[in-house]
């Protein structure tokens, strides 16, 4: 039935047949995100794999450790940064009260409050619009030599073995470094 200006007065049919249509595309969308899931920690394996393989040879092309890390993005070495997703540290930027001594540590969320490496006052404060997550700031020093940055789950043996064993940071590199 149409009315005369030609616009139906009711909405096509929404049979079993739209029903059976729309539950296949849900299943469909359920199991792909299920594979999309396996080929991402494929990916990740594949990564540390390359990373273990490289690390372990006598002129390696790989490196692990915060300060290595921080030294290789320095030299525009780091090809594929490897982060755990299970890295808590932060870099913390201070300030002494006392004698306005301003450094950064990396501390692990549970670190108490250091003293001043200068005058070793107690009266520290944490300058915390300079403090950030580890992963955020190397991602952001990955960024400036065109760095690929790769979070690394802990849902995969080789993913706990990076966190556990490697303190949660790696990277391949586009050279060896000394």
């Amino acid at each position: 039935f149409q009315a005369e200006d030609g616009i139906r007065d009711r909405s096509p049919s929404r049979g079993l047949g739209d029903v059976y249509k729309r539950q296949g595309l849900r299943e469909l969308i359920q199991r792909a995100g299920s594979t999309m899931d396996q080929i991402e920690l494929d990916i990740e394996r594949t990564l540390v794999d390359e990373f273990l393989k490289e690390v372990m040879k006598a002129n390696p092309k790989a490196t692990y450790g915060e300060v290595m890390i921080r030294s290789a993005l320095d030299q525009g070495a780091v090809s594929t940064l490897l982060l755990s997703e299970g890295l808590t540290k932060s870099r913390v930027s201070w300030i002494c009260k006392g004698c306005k001594h301003e450094w950064q540590s990396t501390q692990d969320k549970r670190s108490s409050q250091p003293n001043c490496p200068e005058c070793h006052s107690g009266m520290v404060r944490e300058d915390s619009e300079r403090t950030m997550e580890l992963i955020d700031e190397f991602t952001i020093l990955a960024g400036h030599t065109s760095a690929k940055v790769r979070l690394i789950s802990l849902d995969t043996q080789e993913g706990a073995t990076l966190n556990s064993a490697f303190g949660g940071i790696a990277a391949l590199l586009r050279y060896q470094i000394s």
